[in-house]
């Protein structure tokens, strides 16, 4: 708001002045009115023809709206004029990856950062995240690397290692990093949030905690720190330190959900379901988000599915392309074992062209256990999202089992285990391959390590019968 109000005093100012009304048009566009700020931005770039940062600003109000062709071509020609221009390479690539196109997502990535030069990590940051968005471990690293050859004492090129790191399950080397960050952001109480947030993720409570007690000292209110406090202490168990901060949040903040959702949180540590529920329901009456629906969605699934399922029901009809809410709600079906209402679902996901490897590797079960030809191609799809995820692979060479490509599926299965060893259901499937290959005393060591009393097995009584016709 306070950015508003500087940005139209300069207009008054300054009338006509491209930068300011740029300026004003980010503004506009940064409280959520889209109108005024393609109107700003409009009249910044008549005032400036030669001006490119309108452009790409209007580029970005298409995109939000989903018009990826209007705003295709409005980076296009910004580029003809400047094909070094890293703003509108960078947005080209994030217009590229909205619109499913990975390859020439990651080409664009790579550019940006290749034409940022020595000094500029920012662009080999933004591959980093491209990359962990696809899971792409290994070319997270790479460019990891190059982000910390620019900047290695940059507190986002540290945040940035210590994601990458978990991402890798190297939640040592996480800590390192992130504990790194810590002393690098000094005082910046936002960037200390999110370095707790991570510190929390790579299993250090205590280290998040004494980040997140330095940022409180220096902003006592700053309301993501104290709600990630609250967080940390009601898994410690810490619960009346954990309500009184609760309490701060919800007289910071009484028309904000955030406060209820915490309370909910509480409620569920103190073993008060209905309590628990009451508040989440709360949060999501204030707040109508996507986060305040999928937690009360989840608080009701174990107590009443069917409600839970109209729930969701409702809410996507209303907000169809939410993904994450189609995506719980598909689960649940799957879990539920509703194979028709749970690819009615996946399906929706993959309607919206928002790549989900996860999405389309269950929709691929579901058409298994359906008996459909077309799960191999759905599995193939997920596979070349995530071409490294061992629970894809795996349904990807079990698929191939069931089309009868037994040379395919084994070396996806082989491949499989060796990434997660410990996944029953993987180990079930080599050895239902190697059985029908037959190598029975291979499929019996795949099926003993399958059947271990605490294995999370979805096949536990085929496995148990295959396992009998190999003695």
């Amino acid at each position: 708001a306070n950015a508003l109000r500087v940005a139209q005093s300069l207009d008054r100012q300054f009338p006509k002045n491209a930068r300011v009304l740029d300026l004003l048009g980010q503004a506009h566009r940064l409280r959520g009115d889209a109108a005024a700020a393609r109107t700003a931005f409009e009249a910044a770039a008549a005032a400036d023809p030669a001006l490119s940062a309108p452009r790409i600003n209007l580029a970005r109000l298409d995109m939000a709206r989903g018009d990826l062709t209007a705003a295709a071509k409005t980076l296009d020609a910004v580029l003809v004029r400047d094909d070094r221009n890293i703003d509108a390479v960078s947005t080209l690539a994030a217009l590229s990856e909205r619109g499913g196109k990975l390859a020439e997502a990651e080409r664009f990535y790579a550019r940006a950062d290749e034409i940022a030069g020595g000094d500029n990590p920012l662009p080999a940051l933004a591959l980093v995240d491209f990359h962990l968005r696809q899971r792409q471990v290994p070319k997270a690293q790479e460019a990891m690397k190059r982000a910390l050859a620019k900047a290695p004492d940059a507190v986002l090129t540290q945040i940035a290692a210590g994601r990458v790191a978990l991402a890798a399950g190297d939640a040592a080397a996480a800590r390192t990093a992130l504990t790194r960050a810590a002393t690098t952001a000094g005082f910046n109480v936002p960037q200390l949030t999110q370095v707790a947030q991570l510190l929390l993720e790579a299993g250090a409570p205590s280290v998040a905690a004494h980040t997140l007690d330095k940022a409180l000292n220096e902003r006592p209110d700053h309301v993501p720190a104290l709600a990630l406090r609250a967080h940390i202490e009601i898994n410690a168990g810490e619960l009346p330190a954990a309500d009184a901060r609760i309490k701060r949040i919800q007289t910071l903040q009484p028309r904000a959900g955030l406060g209820h959702a915490l309370a909910g949180e509480l409620a569920m540590a103190r073993k008060q379901p209905e309590a628990a529920l009451a508040a989440y329901r709360k949060a999501h009456e204030l707040d109508r988000s996507t986060a305040s629906l999928l937690r009360l969605f989840a608080a009701t699934v174990p107590r009443d599915r069917a409600a839970a399922v109209r729930l969701a029901d409702s809410w996507v009809a209303s907000n169809p392309r939410d993904a994450a809410v189609w995506r719980a709600l598909a689960d649940t079906q799957l879990d539920a074992r509703n194979l028709a209402a749970a690819r009615r679902a996946y399906e929706a996901i993959d309607k919206l062209g928002v790549p989900d490897a996860d999405a389309l590797n269950n929709l691929a079960q579901v058409m298994v256990l359906q008996k459909d030809a077309g799960a191999q191609r759905v599995a193939e799809r997920a596979l070349t999202l995530a071409p490294t995820a061992p629970h894809v692979l795996g349904t990807a060479g079990w698929v191939a089992h069931q089309a009868g490509q037994n040379d395919r599926a084994i070396q996806l299965l082989r491949d499989a285990r060796l990434r997660d060893p410990a996944s029953a259901d993987t180990r079930y499937y080599l050895a239902a391959v190697l059985a029908a290959m037959g190598r029975p005393n291979e499929a019996r060591v795949e099926l003993n390590a399958a059947l271990e009393p605490n294995a999370r097995l979805t096949y536990r009584a085929e496995a148990q019968q295959l396992l009998a016709s190999l003695r």
